[in-house]
């Protein structure tokens, strides 16, 4: 299952890669493993404009429900996204850019 959250991971940056040559986001980074951020729950840090200031939001995904609410209680202050098996891009997409409403 590790890799399975491995491959959500990179199709997760493929995406974000998307949002930013569609204009949707600035820009993204992708936390390695085993890093500080990765351990305070923090997969991903994206960046866009929002009403002319450049706003940044980190969050973390999982593919298993129990994880996610792991991480939920141990990483109150970074948002934890559970996609499991099977949710579409265009879930995931929207989730993400729903961080920046």
């Amino acid at each position: 299952m590790a890799r399975v959250g491995v491959d959500l991971e990179e199709r997760v940056a493929a995406m974000l890669d998307d949002l930013q040559q569609q204009g949707q986001i600035d820009a993204f980074n992708r936390h390695e493993h085993h890093s500080d951020e990765d351990h305070a729950g923090r997969d991903f840090t994206v960046w866009k404009i929002v009403g002319g200031e450049r706003v940044e939001r980190t969050f973390g995904v999982t593919i298993s429900i129990r994880r996610w609410n792991y991480s939920k209680c141990l990483h109150r202050d970074v948002k934890q996204f559970c996609f499991p098996i099977g949710t579409n891009d265009t879930t995931i997409h929207r989730r993400i850019l729903e961080l920046f409403e």
